[in-house]
């Protein structure tokens, strides 16, 4: 799976390592296509547009959505105080099992 540009003159695509990762044994084609967006766009948000770092707090509005995700992925990963918000209580236990640092509201 990877992140590309597509020359609509061109049927190449060219390889880049950096952009490019092996889908997990456990991930089926379906799940590893919605990850270099979310993560891409993630970062770009959290890392170029602002200027996150260790012990800011970070709230992410639908954390089970791929995106939410990834930034919350991406601000636990910087040691940053993560918060999320979820729409049930259901949802809060679904995050907790995957995020157990993160504080469900």
């Amino acid at each position: 799976m990877g992140i590309t540009s597509i020359n609509n003159m061109s049927s190449q695509i060219i390889y880049d390592p950096v952009l490019s990762w092996t889908v997990p044994s456990t991930w089926s084609l379906e799940e590893a296509t919605t990850v270099p967006l979310a993560y891409g766009m993630s970062y770009y948000v959290l890392n170029i547009l602002s200027t996150l770092q260790k012990n800011n707090s970070v709230l992410v509005t639908s954390g089970l959505h791929p995106i939410g995700r990834a930034a919350i992925s991406i601000s636990l990963d910087k040691k940053c105080e993560t918060y999320a918000i979820v729409d049930s209580d259901q949802q809060a236990e679904q995050l907790s099992g995957i995020f157990p640092e993160v504080l469900s509201y």
